[in-house]
């Protein structure tokens, strides 16, 4: 459900159900038949020329997304290696503090860094 744009202008515009939307705005010149094919579309449909705009950049975006190769979409893993969740055990905890650095088990020493030769 949309509610009508308020008295101060579209910028202040949004959309109830999900709360404030981004959007982007920007111009589009078109050649003079184009623009006359455009308006007469929006007369026989009753819709406005940018609502018929993001229409058609819509369509043409779902019809050229860029998708995963087909090898890659139907691959099988191979049997003989084991599959990646196998080795999550080995992995280090997840720390609260992720700027914290990890803590070292005891006994093993810090690597210093060594001096720059001249």
């Amino acid at each position: 459900m949309r509610t009508r744009l308020p008295a101060h202008g579209p910028s202040l515009a949004y959309n109830c159900f999900i709360g404030y939307i981004r959007v982007m705005n920007f111009n589009v010149y078109l050649d003079r038949t184009s623009a006359s094919q455009l308006d007469r579309i929006a007369r026989k449909t009753s819709k406005p020329r940018n609502a018929l705009i993001r229409q058609a950049v819509r369509m043409w975006l779902d019809r050229n997304a860029e998708t995963w190769p087909t090898e890659v979409l139907e691959f099988d893993s191979e049997p003989s290696l084991l599959p990646f969740e196998a080795h999550r055990g080995d992995l280090a905890p997840v720390l609260d503090d992720p700027f914290e650095t990890a803590t070292r088990p005891t006994g093993s020493p810090r690597r210093r860094a060594r001096p720059r030769s001249r």
